[in-house]
């Protein structure tokens, strides 16, 4: 169909550069002659017959506006006459649209409008060498097909013609070299690897390039075109290298990208999934929520959709639009926003990672599947590494609880190793209450490279002895600025301060446990002390009675968690 519609093109454009000609099909010579018929006038009998060549048309008016411009009848003939720009100058747009600089979204590209497509596909069959060259890639689409085109067409423009500076410029980029060399000259910069760097990496990398090529946001239009060039794996991988680190120190901001600005570390609120009595999610008070955190409590990080959140007990479609309003209302007020992404489908899982990607969020994290359960640590990881390779730009943590799961397999043994089955791991949260597994945890992270959240709150100081860097529970909701006196205690080494704060947080949940302590529970001590309704917790989970609710308040106030009128100076039990 394209060759059909190409040479037809051609065809038109030919009998236009020869002057339009009268097109007469030759007779066979075997055929009866045909009966005359009359036929008017031919244009060249009447044009330029006129006074001083002027072409007839048979109306005054007619013949006036047409001799205005007398060389219209030769515009097909002229030899200056260009029929198709450039490949340059068509495709400008397009190549700068390909650069992911510019972070152009794919439904904006010029490349998927069908008309531009077809316009597209009739200069590189007469422009381009790379149109008839012979090729084992297989395109899905045009877009596709014309984007790889653009990326090669793109290789091969000649490099822009540097502009000439005038001496305000050479002033300015003095300015911005003194301030360079003043700032921090300990900081580390990242160097681009040597090729003897890269022959190296090559030849160990060998046939798992392609298992690393989704890491480093290679397009499968890029895969593609490695594999077509050369047969040989460790020159695939090399290939590989090579376009990755082209790519990171072409775009220095690239560079950084899979990486947090900062460690997550402190204080995380695991956060409630605030409902409607009528148990429909409750998106109106999270706004006032992210507030309370940060000014009350001061928490400053969250951890959204899980367990506390009863992100198993949403559709996916709530999770992304509960992710996505915590991300909104957070920004610019939080500090990071880690979105559990857990589901007994690995395609949920990776559609919710992808939306975190896609809404801003600063991290995913992921659940052991716990109805078809991992029987090795193998099979875990290999899970773990689907759903973290839906979003490689994220931070990946494992959320570890064997309590609720039923995954028996030690968080020691699936840290050893895993960075270099995933890329983007950056750390655990760890909510057992097995401290020699989540020692040997940290005996392993002797290089600090992960973050080892502990998530069992009445234990928090033996984890933050234990070498924890910060910790994610439900209590920081609202015991949030209890706990951070605790870690500042901790911090300046006053330990007998830190175990008084943590024997006082223990006497209220030791209290609320015997009454019976849940999600549900949690969400009427959360609206008691915040004054936000939380509402009901969805089905099968039971409302929290109201004697529940009075024997929780009670406590809260005689520990001095919740100031009631009657409170007096030195309360018996209360934490100082």
């Amino acid at each position: 169909m394209v060759e059909h519609i190409l040479n037809t093109e051609e065809n038109w454009n030919s009998w236009k550069n020869e002057g339009c000609p009268s097109f007469v099909k030759e007779r066979a010579s075997d055929t009866k002659p045909t009966r005359v018929v009359w036929k008017r006038a031919a244009p060249e009998d009447f044009l330029g017959k006129g006074p001083n060549k002027k072409i007839l048309i048979g109306n005054e008016e007619l013949t006036r506006l047409w001799n205005l411009c007398p060389d219209n009848m030769e515009a097909c003939k002229s030899e200056t006459r260009e029929y198709m720009p450039t490949l340059e100058e068509f495709f400008e747009e397009a190549i700068e649209q390909a650069d992911p600089e510019n972070m152009v979204e794919s439904e904006y590209k010029t490349v998927n409008n069908s008309n531009y497509g077809w316009r597209a596909l009739r200069l590189l069959a007469r422009r381009s060498p790379h149109f008839f060259q012979p090729t084992n890639q297989q395109f899905k689409s045009l877009p596709e097909y014309l984007e790889n085109m653009v990326i090669k067409l793109a290789k091969e423009l000649p490099p822009p013609s540097e502009e000439i500076k005038t001496g305000e410029d050479e002033d300015e980029e003095d300015n911005d070299a003194l301030l360079k060399e003043n700032e921090s000259p300990d900081v580390r910069q990242d160097k681009p690897i040597t090729g003897e760097q890269i022959e190296l990496f090559a030849n160990k990398l060998g046939e798992q390039w392609k298992i690393l090529a989704p890491y480093l946001e290679i397009k499968d239009s890029e895969m593609r075109q490695i594999e077509s060039d050369s047969e040989d794996m460790k020159m695939r991988a090399k290939q590989l290298l090579v376009k990755e680190n082209d790519t990171v120190f072409s775009s220095p901001s690239r560079s950084s990208m899979a990486f947090p600005k900062k460690k997550l570390r402190g204080l995380v609120a695991a956060t409630l999934t605030p409902m409607t009595e009528n148990g429909e999610i409750n998106f109106p008070v999270i706004g006032q929520y992210v507030d309370y955190l940060v000014k009350e409590q001061g928490v400053k990080n969250i951890f959204v959709n899980g367990t506390t959140g009863e992100g198993l007990s949403l559709s996916v479609s709530e999770r992304r639009q509960v992710a996505a309003e915590w991300v909104t209302q957070g920004r610019n007020k939080l500090d990071q926003v880690v979105i559990h992404v857990g589901a007994l489908s690995v395609k949920e899982s990776q559609e919710l990672a992808q939306h975190a990607a896609e809404i801003g969020a600063d991290g995913i994290a992921v659940i052991a599947p716990f109805f078809f359960k991992s029987q090795s640590k193998d099979a875990l990881i290999s899970f773990l590494r689907e759903v973290a390779a839906a979003a490689p730009a994220l931070p990946f943590y494992y959320y570890h609880i064997p309590s609720l799961t039923g995954v028996k397999i030690r968080a020691e043994e699936l840290l050893d190793g895993i960075r270099e089955k995933i890329p983007s791991f950056q750390g655990l949260k760890f909510s057992d209450t097995d401290l020699l597994d989540f020692g040997q945890c940290v005996d392993q992270n002797q290089q600090r490279q992960f973050a080892l959240l502990f998530g069992v709150d009445e234990q928090l100081l033996s984890g933050l002895i234990m070498g924890a860097n910060g910790a994610v529970g439900s209590t920081y909701n609202y015991l949030g600025k209890k706990t951070n006196q605790m870690l500042e205690a901790f911090e300046q080494k006053d330990f007998t301060s830190a175990l008084n704060y943590q024997f006082c947080i223990q006497r209220f949940i030791n209290h609320v446990i015997k009454l019976g302590f849940g999600v549900s529970q949690t969400k009427a001590i959360m609206t008691l002390v915040s004054g936000i309704p939380m509402g009901p917790p969805r089905l099968p989970l039971q409302k929290a009675t109201q004697e529940f609710t009075a024997k929780a308040e009670a406590k809260l106030k005689s520990l001095d968690f919740l100031p009631f009128p009657g409170l007096r100076e030195g309360n018996v039990g209360a934490c100082s």
